[in-house]
């Protein structure tokens, strides 16, 4: 199995012997047995291919799933026993969160409420929450964010300014408090600025890593 990406893996098999018997075609399925989707709600996949044919890229599958992908030999009086793996399909990206509510701006920090990120194409694994300055002519570009440092460095108006755990969904978080969050660096705010809070919807599985941003 190789080249696995959300909805579509490919698959090769070696000629099957069976002695005595010729063999007609190949069957393949795919049939989930893991996901952070609704099982009932997945198609248990099955494809039939010539005796000649002994690859294929198999469609429509679904994101953060776990399949088992299994190969068989049809005869004209039965089949061979079949090769099987279990293959987990690339996460998917979350859906896009709630806007950030901005609860209260005190100083040099802001009280902000965290929505609660939903995926059903792998598993919520993290928030991150982004700083990022009004009325800037510089839009946020999710390629180009980092920390509080780059930014400077950067002159970028926008920085992610902690890393939070999944349990901080639907609690409140205070921006501008001076801490490390996983690593960032929560940088007070500028009194003489205003400010927009962005929340990034964190799904890692398997070292892949999709993330989505509130508008």
């Amino acid at each position: 199995v190789s080249n696995i990406t959300e909805s579509k893996l490919h698959v090769s098999w070696t000629t099957v012997s069976v002695p005595d018997k010729v063999i007609e075609k190949y069957q393949v399925s795919a049939y989930p047995v893991k996901s952070y989707s609704q099982m009932d709600a997945l198609n248990r996949n099955e494809w039939t291919f010539y005796n000649t044919t002994h690859s294929s890229d198999l469609l429509g599958l679904h994101p953060g799933t776990m399949y088992n992908i299994s190969v068989w030999a049809v005869t004209s009086d039965g089949h061979s026993d079949p090769s099987t793996k279990m293959v987990w399909t690339e996460v998917g990206e979350p859906d896009e969160p709630s806007p950030v509510d901005i609860i209260e701006r005190k100083g040099e920090t802001l009280s902000i409420h965290i929505p609660e990120g939903v995926s059903n194409k792998g598993p919520i694994t993290g928030y991150y929450v982004v700083t990022l300055e009004k009325h800037s002519l510089i839009f946020f570009n999710p390629e180009e964010v980092g920390n509080y440092s780059l930014s400077l460095e950067t002159g970028l108006p926008f920085y992610i300014t902690a890393d939070l755990l999944p349990e901080h969904a639907n609690r409140s978080f205070i921006v501008g408090d001076k801490r490390m969050y996983n690593g960032y660096y929560n940088a007070p705010l500028s009194e003489d600025r205003d400010y927009e809070i962005l929340i990034g919807v964190v799904s890692s599985l398997n070292g892949v890593t999709k993330i989505t941003y509130s508008p």
